[in-house]
């Protein structure tokens, strides 16, 4: 049964896995495309990742009520995946706990 389930998914249309990722987190993205090798096929499509930085660019402009009119513009660049990851992961750095190094202390080497 498992193995038929499995079929009748990886049989689905390129636009329904499409649909699917747009749903999903870019972490979470990133998982769905090495499941398997036509789902991996999304990759090679600037198209898939011009939509997915337009869709996480206006979720950042509808929270934040800023101005959005260079958002189309910068969509249409060559290197889409790039912007897409650099855009992603920027959203993650607020989270990040820093801490100031002391320029004088010595850092151990790491071991192992």
């Amino acid at each position: 049964i498992i193995e038929g389930l499995t079929m009748i998914f990886l049989d689905l249309p390129q636009d329904a896995w499409r649909s699917i990722a747009t749903h999903l987190s870019p972490p979470d993205i990133l998982s769905f495309l090495s499941v398997n090798r036509k789902i991996h096929e999304l990759s090679t499509s600037s198209s898939f990742w011009g939509l997915l930085l337009c869709r996480d660019r206006d979720e950042e402009d509808d929270s934040s009520s800023t101005n959005n009119t260079n958002r189309n513009h910068n969509c249409a660049e060559n290197d889409l995946r790039k912007q897409f990851m650099i855009q992603s992961y920027k959203r993650y750095i607020p989270y990040v706990k820093w801490m100031p190094l002391d320029c004088n202390d010595v850092i151990p080497a790491r071991e192992g």
